[in-house]
């Protein structure tokens, strides 16, 4: 006996399989989970990674050193909230189009905090100072839920899934990551003699407003160029 569910035409099924569909939403799911995963970790070991190399400045007022220290941190997030959110954005763009990233990047906005964290110090050294205070900050970062919306955003798309796939093989993100700490630590060092170095970047010329009290730069200030 033939059931109409079994039923076919020119060796097509006549009726969708739901079973099917349901193994193509959790192969989805995985695709992004398995994404988020990578994005995550990418860029916290990146950020440790670069932390490990910085080389402490001498020191002469460790207060201060402490309170510029909170601003660098905070900018560090920023750009890596940027940066994921960015990541995003340009698979989405890659495949769906300039228009319909510029409006994901305007959803995912609200996943950038809006007012700044304090903590204990937690090391003997700047440099590892700088490693403990930006790890549970990178830690937090919701890029599950970025993922998330980005795939609500697109409906559920399978191409999103194959471009999130090709977009974990990128291979300079967490040379990206870390060079802009290194970019970050040198203008930290000569905040610290009362310097400031020349810079082209949005994100360290808000920092170095920050730092000497022209503005009050929020967190949304260092999330820059995303998307």
């Amino acid at each position: 006996m033939t059931h109409a569910r079994d039923a076919n035409t020119s060796g097509y099924l006549a009726v969708p399989q739901p079973l099917e569909a349901a193994a193509d939403n959790g192969c989805m799911k995985d695709i992004a989970a398995v994404y988020a995963d990578w994005l995550s970790a990418t860029t916290i070991s990146s950020f440790a990674r670069g932390c490990a190399q910085l080389v402490d400045p001498p020191i002469e007022d460790v207060d201060r050193a402490l309170r510029l220290l909170a601003p660098l941190v905070e900018a560090l997030e920023g750009f890596a909230i940027g940066s994921a959110i960015g990541h995003v954005a340009q698979a989405v763009r890659n495949w769906f189009g300039e228009p319909s990233s510029r409006e994901l990047v305007g959803k995912l906005r609200r996943h950038i905090r809006a007012r700044a964290m304090t903590e204990n110090e937690l090391a003997d050294t700047l440099a590892g100072e700088l490693a403990a205070r930006l790890h549970p900050r990178l830690s937090r970062i919701p890029i599950a839920a970025i993922v998330d919306d980005a795939f609500e955003h697109v409906g559920g798309s399978r191409m999103l899934g194959a471009a999130l796939d090709i977009a974990r093989k990128d291979e300079l993100l967490a040379e990206r990551l870390t060079t802009e700490l290194h970019i970050g630590w040198q203008h930290y060092r000569a905040a610290l003699v009362g310097s400031t170095l020349p810079t082209a970047s949005p994100l360290w010329a808000q920092w170095g407003k920050k730092v000497r009290g022209e503005r009050d730069v929020a967190m949304r200030d260092y999330v820059m160029q995303i998307g």
